[in-house]
């Protein structure tokens, strides 16, 4: 019988195409991961997986069984949730990870779960926070049923979902620089001060935001790393520097102006979605879905 670590081993090393992002999105060594592909291949008596000094990729063998990995992985996990919900006495639970950086569907989650409440009040919903790729990993593993993040499709290629919201990108900046702008190009800005994601806890973001400022043809002059936008929000508001944000927010707001950015790609527009595991959906699950992407939040009204 195949180990069901050999198969997340696998699945993870086919969907990043890498031994190194395979390994970090499972917490594992590379030996590690390596030897588990080699014990796989033996069970299996094929070769799976092509490797050379730079590229990794599926044989025809690899491609035939990687559907047929996700199925056993995804079937399992849904065997484990109902198993779960017997031993509660039939009491049924949804565990929900929402990302911080999410703040902007919070509303539309409110009004989606009162209404999903109103269908089933029977089940008991159980919300935690962690950010984007640790709930993919989370959603693999069994250990939430939903996801609410920010969607990217190099740590959600695996994972069906529904988008919810998409936020475009802007600057917030200190009110008190009076800079006196709506719109300005990035280049602008490339003298101030400027709040980075920290890279340990939000690479992808960092990463992003760092290409996006040298593209605009300066090094931007980073004065502080932060880990989420309430910290992000409160030294902006001091006057420390500015900060990139997904936002929907336009003029003044608790001491920051959100200015938008002139020639930025869609590339840069953030889209939040609700995530699951593609095999594992409950009808639970469904109509919770259902209930957030049909709510209708309210319209934000900021003084100018």
């Amino acid at each position: 019988m195949i180990d069901q670590m050999l198969l997340n081993h696998f699945i993870a090393v086919a969907q990043t195409g890498s031994f190194t992002r395979a390994s970090e999105r499972l917490h594992a060594s590379q030996s590690v991961v390596s030897r588990s592909i080699a014990r796989l291949e033996d069970q299996l008596g094929a070769k799976l997986i092509e490797r050379t000094t730079r590229t990794v990729r599926l044989t025809p063998a690899g491609d035939v069984f990687l559907p047929d990995a996700l199925e056993i992985v995804n079937r399992l996990a849904l065997a484990e949730r109902n198993v779960r919900h017997m031993s509660d006495g039939g009491r049924a639970k949804l565990r929900i990870g929402v990302c911080p950086s999410t703040t902007n569907e919070a509303d539309r989650m409110a009004r989606g779960v009162q209404k999903f409440r109103e269908i089933w009040p029977q089940v008991e919903l159980e919300l935690s926070t962690a950010i984007g790729n640790v709930q993919a990993d989370m959603l693999r593993a069994s250990e939430i049923d939903l996801g609410v993040m920010h969607v990217r499709k190099s740590h959600c290629a695996d994972l069906g979902w529904e988008i919810i919201g998409r936020d475009p990108l802007v600057v917030a900046v200190p009110t008190v620089w009076n800079l006196g702008r709506t719109r300005v190009r990035l280049q602008e800005l490339c003298d101030r001060p400027w709040l980075m994601p920290n890279p340990e806890v939000g690479r992808a973001s960092y990463e992003h935001q760092l290409e996006l400022c040298r593209s605009a043809g300066f090094e931007p002059k980073v004065v502080g790393l932060v880990e989420d936008s309430l910290a992000a929000r409160i030294l902006i508001a001091s006057g420390m520097a500015a900060a990139f944000s997904n936002s929907r927010l336009t003029g003044s707001h608790q001491g920051a102006d959100y200015v938008s950015l002139e020639g930025i790609s869609e590339l840069y527009v953030a889209e939040t979605g609700i995530v699951w595991p593609e095999a594992s959906m409950s009808d639970q699950m469904r109509d919770l879905v259902r209930c957030i992407v049909e709510a209708q939040p309210e319209a934000v009204t900021i003084a100018a």
